[in-house]
């Protein structure tokens, strides 16, 4: 580094300094409550002290990307896709915010502690990345052989409808006017209808959902039903940065609903093509967003089918309800 060029700020520091060029104080006040502290009870006497200590307390509550999708949320204009990549990423590298002073300046034992510091922090992110591209499995291997969209696969997805089994195609109609009938109320109550769809034909599903909603929290949706009875979905999130995620769900009928239930969540901080290196645990506020999104999206057809029930196999899923 030249001599007189500061380093860049850190995450920690980025953030704070947004919300203090973006936030006036009773703002600031406004959104320590909405995260649940006291905006009094944090170390400091000016905004910017203060913003520093809230998004340290924040960082070691484990809501550091609430923090970011908060601030996001009231200032949508402002660019906080590399604050939140952090976030996601690395939550630790919020538990220090250090001061406006540059990194050349700091006394050499404070220096070697920051170094130190961070040493572990990226040694620490190797290792869970690492053990996460072990651990994660069958969940992640989607990235490695992505499953496709195909829309010519939705001619052959199989309908069983009043004991009639026959396929779009076979039945000389289009995929979507089967679906227009099933869901716009023109099948007699109470008619029995089955839906198989296996790999290529969800993830297909999946695809024209985010393309018909502007507000989707995912896309690049590939979706594998796996032989122990778990969905693997594998998407790129908005609310990561856009990095690729994995998440597995168990999926039940219950109450005429498909209910989603996040097993286990993944988010690779290390693309690096055929190979399942560098996955860490998804944060949950993640998980929580893209699992409202997708469970919405099955809502949606509750409204017109009472699911009865869901088998999940090796590339396949068979879905068993009754037309309202």
């Amino acid at each position: 580094m030249r001599p007189g060029k500061t380093s860049p700020p850190s995450p920690a520091a980025a953030l704070r300094d947004l919300i203090v060029t973006y936030f006036n104080e009773d703002e600031v006040r406004g959104l320590a409550f909405d995260i649940g502290l006291e905006y009094e009870s944090l170390s400091g006497t000016s905004k910017v002290g203060r913003s520093g200590a809230l998004v340290q307390q924040v960082a070691r509550n484990g809501k550091i990307v609430d923090l970011v999708e908060l601030c996001r949320k009231n200032r949508p204009e402002v660019d906080w896709n590399d604050v939140g990549v952090a976030a996601a990423t690395n939550a630790q590298q919020f538990l220090f915010v250090p001061d406006n002073q540059p990194l050349l300046n700091a006394a050499p034992d404070r220096a070697l502690k920051l170094g130190a510091a961070l040493g572990a922090i990226m040694v620490a992110l190797l290792v869970c990345g690492f053990g996460g591209g072990l651990i994660a499995g069958q969940v992640v291997s989607v990235t490695l052989n992505p499953v496709q969209p195909n829309r010519s696969s939705l001619e052959s997805v199989n309908f069983e409808v009043a004991n009639d089994s026959f396929t779009p195609q076979d039945a000389g109609l289009p995929f979507a006017e089967v679906m227009s009938r099933i869901f716009s109320g023109r099948l007699p109550a109470n008619t029995p209808v089955e839906i198989s769809l296996d790999n290529v034909q969800a993830t297909t599903v999946a695809d024209d959902a985010v393309l018909a909603t502007a507000d989707a929290p995912i896309n690049e949706p590939h979706v594998r039903f796996l032989d122990n009875g778990d969905i693997s979905v594998n998407f790129r999130a908005g609310v990561a940065g856009n990095r690729r995620v994995a998440l597995a769900y168990t999926v039940r009928a219950e109450g005429g609903s498909l209910i989603l239930t996040p097993k286990s969540g993944w988010l690779n901080v290390v693309e690096i093509p055929g190979t399942s290196f560098g996955w860490v645990p998804l944060p949950s506020a993640v998980t929580d967003v893209t699992t409202l999104w997708a469970q919405a999206q099955l809502d949606r057809a509750a409204r017109w089918l009472a699911f009865t029930d869901v088998a999940v196999s090796d590339d396949l899923m068979r879905v068993s309800a009754r037309a309202k």
